[in-house]
């Protein structure tokens, strides 16, 4: 018994030594920056000075009564939204026309993935000056007998084309994951489904869709994730403009904290992000557990 239990702890031991590096970088760089972030949007900080004035929850007050903010966290659903169904929508159809035996298989899914590799800055610049006034685009629709449009300079048309950008940048990576779960279905289902007379529309509706649920699912949150982070794709294309129509939360607290030197606002603003995604996750986590508990 004596002898079990000394080998427990040298386990134990053994264990918590090797653990022991990642648990600092993880301390580190993870842990002190949530706790530093946390009391310094309790202050109110220039970001320079050496004194950060204790001020409560002064920020998250101050936050509630901004209509900025509003705007900005409506702007981010709004996004956040058109990215998650766009990104399953698109990533699903290529992924499913690619399964297919189609010759060149392997070319078309390197140039799918080719954005998703592209500096997202390089990205953003060439749809830019496609989305221009004097643009490609708009010289394209000239060609056709259609005025030109100017996409960027209208709040809802920049956001949409912000979306299609997002969309199109990460298409590559929903195509990946999607292919991979669907090289892992099961073939017996498919055959069982061919005897009894299914039709391909049917299999997709009744078999591909719902065994595909948990990575769509997966999707779904990187989705949302990364639209609740995003900045460098907005910075670039719009600057967060037109008059704030595609200032996303992220956009929002850079503007507080690195423009106008207010970093005890601008960390409340990325912890209320940072608090918002996981309340979406883990509401979204719940629905999935519920609805394969309902499917059992």
């Amino acid at each position: 018994m004596k002898h079990q239990n000394y080998y427990k702890r040298e386990q134990a031991v053994t264990a918590y030594l090797v653990l022991l590096p990642a648990l600092v970088i993880i301390g580190i760089f993870v842990i002190y920056p949530i706790f530093s972030g946390i009391y310094t949007s309790l202050t109110s900080w220039d970001g320079f000075s050496s004194a950060k004035d204790f001020i409560g929850i002064d920020n998250y007050i101050r936050l509630a009564y901004d209509s900025e903010f509003w705007n900005s966290l409506l702007v981010t659903v709004v996004y956040a939204f058109g990215v998650a169904v766009l990104s399953v929508f698109s990533g699903l159809l290529f992924a499913l026309l690619l399964n297919c035996p189609i010759r060149g298989r392997s070319f078309y899914r390197t140039i799918y993935f080719l954005p998703v590799v592209t500096s997202s800055v390089a990205a953003a610049i060439v749809w830019k000056y496609l989305l221009d006034s004097r643009g490609l685009i708009n010289s394209f629709l000239e060609i056709l007998g259609i005025q030109g449009y100017d996409w960027l300079q209208n709040r809802w048309s920049a956001l949409a084309a912000l979306v299609f950008l997002t969309v199109w940048k990460n298409v590559g990576f929903n195509i990946v994951l999607y292919l991979t779960a669907l090289q892992a279905l099961p073939s017996s289902v498919y055959e069982a489904s061919l005897l009894d007379g299914a039709s391909s529309w049917q299999q997709l509706r009744n078999i591909t869709v719902p065994l595909l649920r948990p990575m769509t699912f997966f999707v779904v949150v990187q989705a949302l994730i990364n639209s609740f982070q995003a900045f460098d794709l907005v910075y670039v294309l719009t600057g967060g403009g037109p008059r704030g129509g595609t200032e996303v939360l992220g956009m929002f607290m850079y503007r507080h904290a690195f423009r106008l030197g207010d970093f005890g606002y601008g960390t409340s603003i990325a912890l209320v992000s940072l608090f918002l995604i996981l309340g979406v996750t883990m509401i979204q986590w719940k629905v999935q557990i519920e609805g394969q508990e309902d499917a059992k």
